[in-house]
């Protein structure tokens, strides 16, 4: 499950930063289940048509993980 992205900032370098939280899948979602994950995500992007993953971090914590070249 996604959430709304939003652009979080337009850098100086023509590049958007988008922002948005991710869920893992859950079949059964009426019952609660603590294999959900659930992360924030932020992407940059130039033109929406191909993104580039910048960092991720558990939504249940404050340190942002970078990622590197892919």
């Amino acid at each position: 499950m996604w959430s709304f992205a939003f652009v979080e900032q337009k850098g100086d370098d023509k590049y958007y930063i988008i922002k948005t939280t991710v869920k893992s899948y859950n079949a059964y979602p009426e019952i609660p289940n603590d294999d959900i994950l659930s992360y924030d995500i932020a992407y940059k992007t130039k033109d929406f048509k191909k993104f580039t993953l910048l960092r991720l971090k558990d939504i249940h914590t404050k340190d942002w993980t970078e990622v590197g070249k892919y």
